[in-house]
């Protein structure tokens, strides 16, 4: 079960060569479509490092285990579906009005 303060930095962004950056990228597909295959709790690290090769360590060391990587994870997937709302300008303060496009 996932602790309530967690004890790693979900910002683990820290400058990447093009490679890594993909590497990344891959890593945190895979672990999404793992997590919302499986669930969190069926969701082994050792089934992320079998999909996506590299290893224990490196994941360790960018997120501090299982539950950093799901936060990771969750965050990304939360910034996704944020993104259309952005660039969203309310006119007249009617958030009524101009969500209404945004759900077709």
């Amino acid at each position: 079960m996932m602790s309530s303060s967690p004890q790693y930095s979900v910002s683990s962004e820290k400058r990447l060569r093009p490679k890594g950056a993909e590497r990344l990228k891959k890593l945190k597909d895979s672990a999404t479509n793992l997590f919302l295959e499986h669930g969190y709790e069926a969701t082994s690290m050792d089934m992320v490092i079998q999909k996506v090769g590299g290893s224990r360590r490196n994941i360790y060391e960018r997120f501090g285990g299982k539950e950093g990587l799901f936060v990771a994870v969750i965050t990304d997937e939360c910034r996704k579906l944020a993104k259309p709302l952005e660039g969203l300008v309310l006119e007249d303060g009617c958030v009524r009005q101009t969500l209404g496009p945004v759900r077709s």
